[in-house]
């Protein structure tokens, strides 16, 4: 079952790869209309801009409440 929006957000924010605060910033900058509608969209557009990569994607969205984890 696909993660909501507010789920992945959720998982990357607890991750500690991205705060609250520019994840929020990063979403109200993009117009309504193009916002992502699911966690795998979500995740997909921070790879594109280059804000994640492919494998924090993957393992954020994959990941089972993981918490503060030192990425690389």
């Amino acid at each position: 079952m696909p993660l909501t929006v507010d789920q992945f957000t959720q998982r990357l924010t607890s991750s500690g790869v991205m705060s609250a605060d520019d994840l929020r910033d990063w979403i109200t900058a993009v117009p309504i209309e193009k916002r992502p509608s699911d966690g795998e969209q979500l995740a997909r557009e921070l790879v594109k801009q280059r804000r994640l990569t492919a494998w924090q994607a993957q393992a954020i969205y994959q990941s089972k409440g993981a918490t503060k984890k030192t990425w690389p």
